[in-house]
């Protein structure tokens, strides 16, 4: 088997440190074909890897760990102090952190199996560092590239946080975002969710396709993007459902003045596949300053709110009022009673006779459904 080629192993066989402690080193004749062959070995491991000296001197650095750190052969060599090492890599410039911060990591460790660290490099690279000390003095460090690992599991948390379609954040984090706007509001200061439901979006979706409609969302994810402040939260809750986080709202015309932005804004027509389409939204608004209610209360008092404003009309803004949690909660009440209605048998039909006035005749019946509920009578 061929093996690439990769930049030679850089050793050294240290002095003997003070206290006449003798590294351990091969005896025999075989002794230099198997220093080559360990050599060998090492230049083509996966992991960077260093050892030093109870000096704190280099002994080895292999390939791997110059080609992490786009280091040459003349800038890690045997003897060289650690700290120097560390100096050498900072002058490529790959080394993100503080020079304390890189010594704390790779140097001698404090414990026989102390914690990996972990380095991002300038360039976006991830790199884990571990350290363990040898048996003779001295100790070693490893060195493994996990930048694909790392940029995998962040795209699964993207993928767990965010919408699929619009990359705007999911209602996970719309609820993280709100709890934490709500935690820091400053006295005086209230928080503002609005939820915005899009007008006959269902229409587009039966005229002209799913395909369509995603492009639609698309679009309106990111008018929406650029109709908020950088402090503000965007969030897709499903469907053709959208809300806005707004902290620091002095006045309700702050959240109003948004609220009409985004109608507006909303309101311009698109054009997707060489077609102009119209659409709208409607905005429900909930505001509430630091200990008032909590987030699941806020979500609920800005979708009744929301419910309002579809009800009163294409392109509508309704602010939350308590009198509409009260409605709401009439009606769904009064569906709840209808539905136990049919099965108690409190509908009634009766029959209302129909006269002809010029013959003062029955001329037919009228079906009149009644409920005898047995609370409203």
């Amino acid at each position: 088997m061929n093996l690439p080629a990769r930049p030679r192993l850089v050793s050294n066989t240290p002095a003997p440190p003070p206290g006449g402690q003798t590294p351990a080193v091969e005896h025999g004749s075989g002794a230099p074909a198997r220093s080559a062959l360990d050599k060998h070995v090492l230049d083509y491991l996966d992991q960077g890897l260093c050892i030093f000296d109870s000096d704190q001197r280099l002994v080895l650095a292999n390939a791997r760990f110059l080609e992490i750190y786009g280091l040459s052969l003349r800038q890690a060599q045997p003897g060289m102090p650690f700290v120097e090492l560390v100096a050498q890599r900072f002058r490529t410039g790959l080394l993100a952190e503080d020079l304390a911060s890189i010594l704390a990591q790779e140097g001698a460790p404090p414990t026989s199996h102390p914690p990996d660290e972990t380095q991002i490099l300038d360039d976006g690279r991830c790199i884990i560092v571990r350290r363990r000390p040898m048996q003779h003095g001295g100790w070693m460090v490893t060195y493994e590239d996990v930048t694909e690992r790392c940029r995998a599991e962040q795209r699964i948390q993207h993928m767990a946080l965010h919408d699929a379609l619009t990359g705007l954040p999911n209602r996970l984090v719309l609820r993280r975002r709100l709890l934490a706007a709500l935690h820091s509001a400053h006295s005086g200061d209230a928080v503002a969710l609005h939820c915005i439901d899009l007008d006959r979006f269902k229409l587009v979706n039966d005229t002209y396709g799913h395909g369509v409609g995603d492009k639609l969302l698309k679009i309106v994810g990111e008018r929406l993007r650029a109709s908020v402040r950088t402090t503000d939260t965007v969030a897709r809750l499903g469907g053709d459902e959208f809300a806005i986080v707004q902290p620091g709202v002095r006045r309700q015309s702050d959240a109003a003045t948004l609220a009409e932005r985004i109608i507006a804004r909303l309101s311009e027509p698109m054009r997707i596949d060489e077609k102009i389409i119209d659409i709208g939204a409607s905005i429900g608004i909930a505001m509430t300053q630091q200990g008032e209610i909590d987030e699941d209360a806020l979500m609920r008092h800005a979708d009744v709110a929301l419910y309002r404003a579809k009800n009163t009309g294409r392109g509508a803004c309704r602010f939350f009022e308590p009198s509409m949690a009260n409605e709401l909660r009439d009606k769904h009440l009064l569906e709840a009673d209808l539905r136990l209605a049919v099965a108690r048998r409190q509908l009634v039909l009766h029959y209302q006779p129909l006269m002809d006035l010029a013959t003062m005749r029955v001329c037919g019946f009228e079906a009149l459904l009644r409920w005898q509920h047995p609370e409203r009578g």
